[in-house]
C-alpha cells in the first residue's frame, strides 16, 4: 500500500506573529541598533519578517538532506533572492545573507561522526566554491558564512583547502 504523506507547512498563527512584534518592540525600548529579522531562503515568504525587521537575514542552503529525498540540491537560481526581496519591498541596503551554507549536511548524529565520503555528498571543494560564488550573484549586501568551525576542524586534519579559500575572502 502507497501512502501519501500530507506536507507539513509551518505557518505562524496570528498569536505567534503578535508576540514576534512585541519582542522586536521590547527590543527596540532596550537598544537603538537595527533589529536583524530572518528567514529560511529556501521554504518561506518573508512578508511578515521584512515588516518586522529594519534589516532583513535570510538563509542560503544549496545541498540539504530529508529522510524521503536523501541529499538533494535547491533549484533555486541566485536571482530569485533578489526578485524575493523586491517583492516584499525589502531595501537592497536591508538585505543580508545570514546563513550561507559552507559546510557538510549532517544528517545525523555530530560532524565529526560523519565519515568523509559521507560529508562530500554536500559539500566538497567544488560545492564550497560554488556556494561561495552563488552568494556573490545573489547580491545581498552582507553574507555571514556557515562552517568556519568545519573549515577549521578540516585544516587541523590536513585538509587546508577550504581554510585557505576562505581566508581569501577576508
Amino acid at each position: 500500500m502507497i501512502r501519501f504523506l500530507k506536507p507539513v507547512v509551518y505557518k505562524l498563527d496570528n498569536f505567534e506573529n503578535e508576540f514576534l512584534k512585541k519582542e522586536v518592540e521590547l527590543v527596540r525600548t532596550l537598544d537603538s541598533r537595527k533589529i536583524i529579522v530572518t528567514a529560511s531562503g529556501e521554504l518561506t515568504a518573508w512578508e511578515r519578517e521584512a515588516k518586522i525587521a529594519d534589516i532583513f537575514g535570510t538563509t542560503v542552503y544549496r545541498v540539504v538532506w530529508n529522510p524521503w529525498f536523501r541529499y538533494s540540491r535547491y533549484p533555486i537560481p541566485a536571482w530569485f533572492y533578489g526578485w524575493k526581496a523586491d517583492s516584499y519591498k525589502i531595501p537592497k541596503e536591508n538585505r543580508m545573507i545570514m546563513e550561507l551554507q559552507l559546510e557538510p549536511w549532517v544528517p545525523e548524529g555530530k560532524m565529526t561522526d560523519q565519515k568523509p565520503e559521507e560529508m562530500t555528498k554536500s559539500m566538497n571543494i567544488d560545492q564550497f566554491k560554488a556556494n561561495i560564488q552563488f552568494a556573490i550573484d545573489v547580491d545581498f549586501t552582507q553574507t555571514y558564512l556557515w562552517g568556519v568551525e568545519w573549515w577549521y576542524w578540516e585544516y587541523k586534519n590536513g585538509n587546508t583547502e577550504y581554510w585557505e579559500i576562505a581566508k581569501g575572502l577576508f
